[in-house]
């Protein structure tokens, strides 16, 4: 029986995710060249293709849960703490996504909205912070990334969950 390293199911998990934003990517993008050369107009090049909720459930939720469950048990090997890095940097990187439209209409006015932009760029800031925790193998400073990510999601959902009609998310 072959049994892969978890280096090799790192690296696989990597590829994997990749190429699958890679292909959603490309999917979104002919839908609308097909769309804008039907219509005459040419996509926003200043948004995202992707929604909000899309990067929260895609990147901020798959990037935090092993974040938070590294503060109390973390990797035992390097690979591990390889892909751990990865999440975190799936958070600074969510958070900057965050700050610029996505492809809704209320993706658009709350990329407007300063205090959307603040928290957006805080869990960028917090993301990195979790990498630099996650490459001194420092669980406290890990927890307290964690912590922070926790904080910030939080603030934002209580500021915009209720003034979006029920979901900042959607």
């Amino acid at each position: 029986m072959w049994i892969r390293s978890s280096s090799a199911k790192a690296r696989e998990t990597v590829v994997l995710v990749v190429l699958s934003v890679l292909f959603g990517v490309g999917c979104v993008e002919s839908t609308r060249a097909r769309a804008s050369s039907s219509n005459g107009t040419q996509p926003d090049s200043s948004q995202v293709l992707v929604s909000h909720h899309e990067v929260m459930v895609s990147m901020v939720n798959h990037g935090a849960d092993p974040l938070w469950a590294a503060a109390s048990q973390l990797p035992t090997d390097d690979g591990q703490w390889r892909v751990l890095e990865r999440h975190a940097y799936q958070l600074k990187i969510a958070g900057a996504l965050l700050s610029v439209p996505g492809r809704s209409s209320k993706d658009v006015q709350r990329a407007a909205d300063p205090n959307w932009k603040r928290w957006s760029l805080q869990l960028s800031d917090a993301g990195g912070q979790a990498v630099e925790a996650i490459r001194s193998r420092d669980q406290e400073a890990i927890s307290r990334a964690g912590d922070l990510i926790v904080d910030i999601c939080q603030g934002c959902h209580m500021q915009f969950r209720s003034s979006a009609g029920g979901s900042a998310a959607r």
